[in-house]
């Protein structure tokens, strides 16, 4: 199978997912915006943590949405399997298993390194909270 045909298939993949995607979440935010409060307060703690659930939920597919929306829009402008850091392909069998990807397999690494806590500098401008002599009595 040649690239085309196989950037074509992923996009009919990215499509498929897309319509799955917009059905999930008209339905989760039918779910949050539709729900009575409920009359027990055990009933309500339970409530609560499920409506939290599914606000992230929700959220998590809105991040999702957001990057196939992406993804069709270099393939229509033909940068789709480019890699936007370095600009080189970014590898069929990559693209098959993240059809969103953005950065080639390199890339992300240093863009995963780059972003993790350990590797950001500390910073020393914190501020120092002075005691009142009259409260530490």
């Amino acid at each position: 199978m040649s690239r085309s045909e196989a950037i074509e298939k992923l996009r009919e993949i990215l499509l498929d997912k897309r319509v799955e995607l917009q059905r999930s979440l008209l339905q989760g935010e039918e779910e949050l915006s539709g729900k009575p409060s409920a009359p027990l307060v055990a009933d309500a703690a339970l409530d609560s943590a499920n409506t939290d659930i599914a606000g992230q939920l929700v959220d998590s597919q809105s991040r999702a949405l957001r990057r196939i929306d992406a993804a069709l829009a270099r393939m229509r402008h033909g940068t789709y399997g480019s890699c936007e850091l370095c600009d080189c392909e970014i590898p069929t069998v990559r693209l098959e298993a993240l059809p969103f990807a953005i950065y080639c397999r390199a890339c992300q690494a240093e863009h995963e390194r780059q972003e993790s806590p350990s590797h950001r500098k500390p910073s020393w401008n914190i501020p120092v909270l002075e005691l009142n002599a009259d409260l530490v009595q």
